[in-house]
């Protein structure tokens, strides 16, 4: 800790951190620093040796241990910081380093968003631990999810936000939104806790020699278990194709809000490819879900209209009796496909309650040529000659 390299280290650290902050200021670009965390609890040092006028990692660590049991938990949290100085594999950010970052925030005038009392605050007894970090210094999906909130606060105070008329909510309502539409699958946190274990099944965590085998590690229960084991440990899914095979599996087992929620993952991950935004459409389309479906495609329209969007907005709005709206995305669809029959039958309709049933009658003799037996496109046909004037 008190080593030449160590010290070498911290000064090539605020080397690099001044040289980027003062270009960044000559360049008036704002910044926002933040504090590092760390894992304190939940994770002993990786490498421990003793030095002279230093106790070891592992000697400080045990008795943060013992503070921590008895109750002390001030004294614990200075000891498990302690020993994380102490740690022989730097893989976790000294105290020096928060020092050196809060101190670069004041010579530059840049805020510091202090990240640590924040993980603390969530943390049992207020000692970060594996409550809030995934290993030794990422946190969890809740860690990430505080610390956007904490920069977003910052942008805030400082004015950092953009110029727009902010929305009508609290900042609590806005966190509470986000996190309640953050598009994290079952299967995304399962692929996750997977990835996890295997990180800690190898070097520094253990030894090569404690390692245990993937089979008795992984005992999958389910099939999105199964899947994610298929994604994580034997490489043999890829992400996306994992989660179109759950979204399937959902949708077999007629869950369908857990399916929505598979498939916006997805378009979210991979927003231009127009094919999602139909095939969701269509499934929803299928039970009768118009509004649902509605959402998916408006968006594959904006995007890029195609025959199946045109058509169905055209569809949804007859439906909806915003026949003039129905009329543009039909007629819109039939440059795409002019052969279809329900197509062709629906802006039949919609024109005959235009009153336009010259149109009307064309169009529904179209759709007999192409389905001689389309339901209702007859009796339609009927009813229509003798409004021809």
């Amino acid at each position: 800790m008190n080593s030449e390299l160590y010290f070498a280290g911290l000064e090539q650290f605020e080397g690099n951190m001044r040289d980027i902050l003062q270009m960044a200021k000559e360049e008036n670009v704002p910044v926002i620093l933040g504090t590092l965390v760390s894992n304190l609890k939940d994770q002993p040092p990786f490498i421990s040796e003793k030095h002279e006028n230093l106790p070891s990692a592992n000697e400080t660590y045990y008795r943060a241990m013992n503070e921590y049991k008895t109750g002390n938990f001030a004294n614990a949290d200075s000891l498990f910081t302690y020993a994380k100085d102490l740690d022989e594999l730097r893989f976790r950010a000294s105290e020096d380093l928060n020092s050196i970052i809060n101190n670069l925030g004041k010579e530059f005038n840049f805020p510091v968003v202090q990240t640590v009392p924040a993980f603390k605050n969530v943390s049992p007894n207020g000692i970060i631990g594996d409550n809030i970090m995934t290993d030794h210094l990422h946190p969890t999906l809740e860690g990430h999810q505080l610390t956007g909130k904490l920069y977003y606060e910052m942008m805030e105070r400082t004015g950092h936000l953009p110029k727009s008329e902010p929305i009508k909510l609290s900042n609590e309502q806005q966190d509470s939104i986000t996190k309640t539409k953050f598009l994290f699958t079952t299967l995304d946190s399962v692929i996750a806790l997977y990835k996890i274990k295997l990180l800690k099944n190898d070097w520094p965590y253990i030894q090569k020699n404690q390692q245990v085998p993937a089979n008795i590690l992984f005992k999958p229960k389910n099939f999105i278990d199964s899947t994610a084991y298929a994604v994580a440990v034997v490489d043999e899914l890829k992400w996306e194709r994992a989660q179109r095979k759950v979204a399937g599996w959902y949708l077999k087992q007629k869950d369908y809000l857990s399916y929505k929620k598979q498939m916006d993952a997805l378009i979210s991950q991979y927003p231009i490819i127009t094919e999602y935004y139909n095939i969701t459409a269509n499934e929803f389309l299928k039970i009768g879900e118009y509004n649902i479906a509605l959402g998916y495609l408006k968006t594959r329209y904006s995007i890029k209209p195609d025959a199946f969007s045109t058509k169905w907005l055209g569809n949804i709005s007859l439906f909806n009796n915003r026949v003039d709206e129905s009329i543009k995305y039909l007629e819109e669809s039939l440059k795409f496909d002019s052969s279809d029959a329900q197509l062709l039958y629906n802006l039949s309709g919609a024109y005959a309650q235009k009153k336009d049933y010259k149109k009307a009658l064309e169009t529904i003799d179209k759709c007999l040529f192409y389905s001689s037996k389309y339901p209702g496109a007859a009796v339609l046909k009927r009813s229509l000659i003798p409004l021809i004037k």
